[in-house]
């Protein structure tokens, strides 16, 4: 499985390639994702374990951008824009809205200044706005290609055309039916069917900031290929793939790796294919095997660099 992974990374399409460098720049938010990452007998196309977050690339980047930004603005917010929804004259705080465990959207009727973005809308977005007389009177009073605008906290903007209101809300499957990419706002009424909904088309997208990664910070994809242990158990070996995407050559030395358990010090390793140091060369990747002393406890932590990955089981 590890092998199969390792092939697959070197083997990426463009448009993998293309949204592996948006994902990697993520981490400057904290948030690392993994390419090509086994999980049991499945290899995800990108895995972000911590976030429980695996992402499935089954179509052409620019097919599911709007999708896809969508999604990451909220996995990986910045902090330069406060989320709002703007329609008309009016601009509306966005707040999350979970549905009730029956599936139920409860809108709080006292907050006219927000919107309630329901949580898990991502191509359909789904807005639910506060019943009082002014949101009544501004949905009523919005013309047909009138134009509403959601800003995430990236500073990504979304514009809609929207289309003329209606009376009477469908039922909450349809209401949150994710096939189209459009986006969604209702005002409930006093009964579970009535109300004000106003729907509009995708009109355009500005993608106004992406992450990137700091020019002097170390800029290489750090991969897990495989480990074996020996057959008398003595040694555990770790194959790795280092990909050097940054401008500088990236010096690899034996005081730059360690493997850790949780019972004892950092262990060195005993051996190393290709003999240390190395330098990688931009745009180049360089494959390396470490062999170390098996630690007698079943987890450890081997770390590269700043990259660390728990190793179990071996």
């Amino acid at each position: 499985m590890m092998h199969r992974a390792g092939e697959l990374r070197r083997e990426q399409t463009p448009a993998e390639a293309k949204l592996w460098a948006y994902l990697r720049a993520q981490r400057a938010n904290g948030v690392h994702f993994r390419r090509q990452h086994a999980i049991g007998p499945y290899i995800t196309d990108f895995c972000a374990p911590r976030q429980k977050l695996v992402i499935a690339l089954i179509a052409g980047l620019t097919f599911l951008r709007p999708q896809l930004t969508n999604l990451l603005a909220r996995f990986f917010p910045g902090d330069d824009c406060r989320p709002s929804l703007v329609l008309g004259s009016r601009s509306f705080e966005i707040r999350t809205l979970k549905p009730g465990s029956d599936g139920s959207l409860v809108v709080p009727r006292n907050h006219p200044e927000r919107a309630y973005w329901v949580e898990g809308t991502q191509i359909n977005l789904v807005f639910g706005l506060s019943p009082v007389i002014d949101n009544l009177s501004l949905v009523s009073a919005l013309k047909p290609e009138a134009a509403a605008t959601v800003t995430w906290a990236s500073c990504n903007t979304v514009t809609y055309s929207l289309s003329a209101p209606l009376q009477g809300l469908p039922d909450n499957a349809s209401l949150l039916d994710q096939s189209t990419s459009q986006i969604t706002i209702f005002i409930p009424g006093e009964t579970a069917s009535s109300g004000t909904v106003i729907q509009g088309e995708l009109l355009e997208e500005t993608i106004t900031a992406f992450n990137t990664p700091d020019a002097s910070a170390l800029q290489a994809e750090i991969s897990l290929l495989e480990t074996a242990t020996s057959p008398d158990g003595s040694t555990l070996t770790v194959g790795i793939s280092i990909y050097n995407y940054g401008q500088r050559a990236i010096t690899l030395s034996t005081s730059d790796v360690s493997l850790t358990s949780e019972t004892a010090s950092p262990l060195a390793p005993v051996r190393v294919e290709p003999l240390l140091p190395i330098e990688i060369e931009p745009g180049t990747t360089e494959t390396v095997y470490f062999m170390f002393p098996r630690p007698s406890a079943t987890n450890a932590t081997l770390k590269i660099f700043t990259v660390e990955y728990e190793l179990e089981g071996y």
